[in-house]
């Protein structure tokens, strides 16, 4: 649990410094997307969803430990949107941290046979000592069905953790923050 606090301070702190530099890098801090595998799947989910209140919850004595999400790493301020995410074979601890009021489209890639990342609600590699999440069949679901957000999932249903290839899944990701971009 707490490697993923630190990545999403460490990720927040990131787009803090994109967004401080917005114009040196060609930036719209208004239209960030994020994307990633495994680790790097969950971690734009949990950076989009989870507020320190919730992460206090999950975590107790987390931000007393490691300090707030959104102040570690750097000072900066700065502000961002994030537009879109891919998660491909990413889970969150609570589908609930996903509200009308914060859901963005979200494009999710995932093996059924996951063997690391539950494809539904699962601990952690499917190992009763790890924390509970829900995978990307679960967090769909609510998108489309609950929330009825725009989100797509791609699924093998014979896949384990990490399906089809870079090609495939890069192809997939930027038609869907393309078409993202053109408000379809």
């Amino acid at each position: 649990k707490y490697a993923i606090y630190r990545a999403i301070q460490d990720a927040k702190a990131s787009l803090r410094f994109l967004s401080a530099n917005a114009d040196d890098y060609s930036i719209d801090t208004n239209w960030i997307f994020m994307a990633g595998p495994s680790a790097g799947g969950v971690t734009p989910l949990f950076t989009k969803y989870l507020t320190q209140d919730a992460a206090n919850l999950f975590i107790p004595g987390v931000e007393a430990r490691y300090g707030s999400l959104d102040r570690a790493d750097n000072n900066l301020t700065n502000k961002y949107t994030i537009k879109g995410i891919c998660s491909m074979w990413g889970a969150i601890n609570d589908p609930n941290l996903i509200t009308p009021q914060n859901v963005v489209p979200t494009l999710f890639i995932h093996g059924m046979k996951d063997p690391v990342v539950p494809y539904d609600t699962d601990p952690v590699f499917h190992c009763s000592n790890f924390t509970v999440v829900s995978g990307s069949s679960i967090l769909y679901d609510r998108m489309t069905n609950v929330l009825k957000a725009p989100a797509v999932v791609i699924y093998d249903p014979n896949g384990g953790h990490g399906v089809y290839d870079n090609n495939s899944n890069c192809d997939n990701m930027c038609t869907f923050f393309n078409s993202i971009m053109a408000r379809k």
